[in-house]
Parts: structure tokens; sequence; C-alpha cells
């Protein structure tokens, strides 16, 4: 986990990328969320399902973060655990990589970006 803390804070201060969060916690838990876990304040905008009343791998939720942030997704990548949420993205067009313990996270998005690879 920290090695992945720590990519999110090299994408953020290259100001190469912009980062945002779709979460599925409760609109009630967020908060405290954000209090345990500081690093999401460190997104450019973040998308909490218990706020929207939508949730993954829903596609509503996808299409949310999409059109509030401007994102296009063919030159979006989504990341996370459940591969349900991945398959969410791909129908959608969004490039998905699903996330494991084993999974060399900066060599995959590498393997996503032509510019400069990530460190």
């Amino acid at each position: 986990m920290l090695e992945n803390l720590k990519l999110l804070k090299e994408l953020k201060t290259s100001k190469k990328f912009k980062i945002y969060a779709l979460t599925n916690w409760s609109a009630e838990k967020w908060e405290e969320g954000v209090n345990l876990f500081p690093f999401f304040k460190d997104f450019d905008g973040v998308v909490v399902s218990g706020k929207e009343k939508m949730i993954k791998p829903f596609p509503e939720i996808y299409k949310l973060i999409l059109k509030r942030y401007a994102i296009n997704p063919k030159k979006a990548i989504f990341i996370d655990d459940n591969k349900e949420n991945i398959e969410t993205a791909n129908f959608l067009n969004i490039n998905g990589i699903h996330f494991t313990k084993n999974l060399n996270l900066t060599e995959k998005l590498n393997s996503f970006v032509k510019a400069k690879p990530v460190k």
C-alpha cells in the first residue's frame, strides 16, 4: 500500500495527470474515511457512492464521474480491486486495471502510458 501511495504522490506532483477517486463509501462514513486516510485529499475530485445514491459496478456512477470532471473515457485509466468494476469500466470504453496484491501497478501503468514512463 505504501508503494501505491508513493506512486499516487509522484503522479500528482508530475502535473501530467488528473487523478480522481470513485468510491463505494457511504455518505455517513466518508468524512471519517478522509480523516483515517488523508491521501483522499490528494485527488483532483472524488465521487462517493453514498452521496450520489448509486454504486459501482452500475454504469451510472461511472458516467457521472466522467461527466462531472469532463473525463474522456478513452484516455482514462480506472484501477480497482474488484473485477466486476473493471468489467463495467471496460464496457464504457475506460481502460481498466484489475488491481491484485501481486500486481506491479507502476509497470502496469507504464504499459498504458505512451509518454514518459512513470518512475
